[in-house]
């Protein structure tokens, strides 16, 4: 396997650019995810590493190899789409072994390779049958298969779940991460689904508009984003975002909106913030208490999710969102508190929308 560099790449289509000025390395055997949504330039990125796509400016390396100028079928890379693009009129043996015949593979290395990935795969007894006969995930492991067979550098994986109805592409998530933990594979990896990002990923690359908005563990992504549009992006339900102003307290500061007000962690705000600030708070960081105790809210409705549930509160005007326990008995217009948990929270500035570092760390 081998590690991946992006140096100053660009990719314009027309006076659009897709993919302005990327700088990133992948490492030897990490599993990096593309996340974000449609149009933002995951999908161009993996299109320029596999070679389907010029650059216009910038160098891309695989291992110590410059690739600008290699053909995608020299560069030793396997990818697979979100169509898995087997041959209908093939069986499955054959679908796996194509890329192997075509490089002049002898026929008993062709077999011990087939054989390994499907066993790796739980797919040996599907060999003989045509992919008109197999589950949408049969195929997916297939497509795998395929591409396991032609022992690449670099695994890329376009949006692979996405055709998968919701149970099996939980399972499946599973399943891939632990195959590639098995063969030791670099991986790149897209997709619009910030689950599977978090779940899946070593690193994730969250993009926007073609630029890199952050790179990090999912833990730090979700926990520390870099800007409102990662903290917006990453995590279900949405984060609470709340404007206010910071103003100085008999215990230190506080966070003060027309609708309520928080007593901040001592020594947390630094003395370049500006006045007016954003406040991020995740779901799981707001409890649920009686009326008269904390944040006077008012239930607006309630999504039972079976071992949790999703409460949107209404807090004066401002509409916050957050999670109870699955035992928590609650109806709509039922008047609430809500506490809030001080060293969860996440400051932006209004205007740039940029992250803002707290004079001292505080744990969340």
């Amino acid at each position: 396997m081998a590690n991946v560099k992006f140096s100053q790449v660009t990719k314009r289509f027309g006076k659009v650019t897709a993919v302005q000025n990327l700088n990133l390395e992948i490492a030897d055997k990490e599993f990096m995810t593309l996340v974000g949504p449609s149009g933002c330039g995951k999908s161009t990125t993996l299109n320029m590493l596999a070679g389907l796509e010029e650059l216009d400016e910038g160098e891309i390396y695989i291992g110590d190899h410059l690739m600008n100028d290699v053909p995608p079928g020299d560069r030793n890379i396997a990818m697979m789409f979100q169509s898995y693009a087997l041959y209908p009129h093939m069986k499955v043996f054959d679908n796996m072994a194509f890329a192997l015949r075509i490089q002049k593979t002898s026929r008993p290395e062709i077999e011990r390779r087939v054989q390994e990935a499907a066993q790796l795969l739980g797919i040996e007894d599907l060999l003989q049958r045509k992919p008109a006969q197999l589950s949408g995930g049969q195929r997916q492991r297939v497509a795998l298969g395929r591409a396991i067979v032609r022992d690449p550098d670099v695994f890329l994986l376009d949006e692979p779940l996405s055709n998968l109805d919701a149970i099996l592409r939980v399972q499946m998530r599973a399943d891939l991460r632990l195959l590639f933990k098995r063969l030791g594979s670099t991986v790149v990896y897209v997709t619009h689904d910030q689950a599977e990002a978090m779940t899946m990923s070593d690193r994730l690359v969250v993009f926007n508009s073609g630029v890199i908005q952050q790179v990090g563990t999912p833990i730090e992504v979700y926990r520390q984003p870099a800007n409102q549009f990662v903290a917006r992006f990453i995590g279900s339900p949405p984060i609470n975002l709340i404007h206010g102003r910071i103003e100085a307290s008999t215990n230190g500061h506080q966070f003060v909106t027309p609708d309520f007000s928080l007593s901040l962690p001592a020594g947390i705000v630094n003395h370049d913030w500006p006045s007016e600030v954003v406040v991020g708070i995740r779901a799981e960081d707001i409890s649920l208490r009686p009326a008269g105790m904390g944040i006077p809210a008012a239930i607006k409705l309630v999504e039972h999710l079976g071992s949790e549930n999703i409460i949107f509160a209404m807090a004066s005007e401002q509409m916050i969102t957050l999670k109870s326990e699955k035992e928590t008995i609650v109806a709509p217009d039922e008047n609430i508190g809500l506490e809030v948990s001080p060293s969860a929270l996440n400051f932006f500035d209004p205007t740039s929308e940029q992250r803002l570092e707290p004079a001292k760390n505080v744990s969340s």
